[in-house]
């Protein structure tokens, strides 16, 4: 499973000491009950540990945060590691207390039928599978599992409707519609919407799926960990523009991926003048000459984003030092702060290197 960076430190962004609080798992916020900074730090390290591959101390850990007073997060996580390590007691043990924790999470619920697909218990992948997507219908990796998990079943055409319906919300996406099944858009013949005998009663996942939009934050996460390929989906699942997605590349420090991705829509439109930005100063990241003069032959006419702008006067600040910077953020809005979190930290950054600046 891909591990989403977010899901590494489940930031409280509630100032509440006790009650109820909303963190921020995978990208998404999800209310939960109070967690204590040393469950907070087990957690963390142990998530850590399992994206280093060390599963057998990252349960250690992941025992210690359940042991804290950890919320469902840290079961599911506990039983998916033991999984992965066959202890499957130990896994069946800790998805129990998740649910005895929290009836409803979906995370202990997915985790859960991830582990019993592993195992090829399919009659329980299904069930489990299920109940993650109906505790969290937008949720694309449980609907992609309950769809494996019908597939391995014989019940092809259902999973085929509900890979169907993500491809069509993560257009970008090659991996959710495999070649070869009906319709050729992974739907099945017909165009046939997901019922709700696939999920339960009570969830319209058609409807889940086509509202549900990926958040900025998300997006950011799946470039923060380089999944460049999931981001672009996200980004069309989230109608954040070609220009924009290369901008965020750009401050997350793929620069070679943002400049093809620039210069593909600078050249498709070259009024754009946030691909163009993001193509001159991916371009003189990468230290790309022939880009580089390429885009100054053709001036944009439409005015940059403000993450473009930032992300262009960084660069200039190394080709040309801060006057040149400058010459594209006027110095009243480097001191205005920013909501976008990406944007106000490359406007921190930019602040700091003109300090430092000769």
């Amino acid at each position: 499973m891909k591990l989403a960076l977010t899901s590494l430190l489940a930031l409280t962004l509630t100032g509440c000491l006790r009650g109820h609080v909303v963190r921020v798992v995978e990208g998404r916020e999800i209310e939960g009950h109070y967690v204590s900074p040393a469950a907070y730090a087990a957690y963390a390290r142990g998530a850590l540990l399992e994206r280093e591959g060390n599963l057998a101390e990252a349960a250690k850990h992941y025992e210690r945060a359940a042991d804290l007073g950890g919320d469902a997060a840290a079961y599911a996580r506990l039983g998916a590691v033991s999984c992965a390590l066959s202890r499957n007691e130990d896994a069946r043990e800790a998805f129990a207390d998740g649910l005895a924790a929290d009836p409803d999470a979906a995370l202990v619920h997915r985790e859960r039928g991830r582990c019993a697909l592993r195992r090829g218990a399919l009659a329980e992948a299904v069930s489990a599978s299920r109940e993650a997507v109906r505790a969290d219908p937008e949720d694309r990796e449980s609907i992609l599992l309950l769809a494996d998990a019908l597939a391995q079943t014989g019940r092809a055409e259902e999973a085929a409707i509900l890979r169907g319906e993500l491809a069509r919300r993560t257009s970008a996406s090659t991996s959710v519609a495999a070649a070869g099944r009906p319709g050729g858009d992974g739907s099945p013949a017909g165009g046939a919407s997901i019922s709700s005998s696939l999920v339960g009663p009570g969830v319209d996942l058609t409807e889940a799926l086509r509202n549900a939009r990926p958040t900025p934050a998300t997006i950011d996460a799946a470039l923060a960990r380089g999944d460049l390929a999931e981001a672009a989906a996200l980004g069309t699942a989230g109608r954040l523009s070609p220009a924009d997605l290369s901008a965020r590349a750009l401050a997350h420090g793929h620069a070679g991926w943002a400049l093809d991705t620039a210069t593909h829509v600078a050249a498709a439109d070259p009024a754009d003048g946030t691909a163009w930005s993001v193509a001159v100063a991916a371009a003189i990241r990468q230290g790309d000459e022939v880009a580089l003069r390429e885009r100054l032959q053709r001036l944009p006419r439409s005015e940059p984003s403000a993450l473009a702008s930032l992300l262009l006067a960084e660069a200039s600040l190394l080709r040309g030092g801060p006057a040149a910077a400058r010459a594209f953020v006027p110095a009243a809005a480097l001191e205005r702060e920013r909501r976008d979190p990406l944007e106000e930290r490359v406007r921190r950054r930019l602040v700091a290197s003109l300090a430092a600046a000769p």
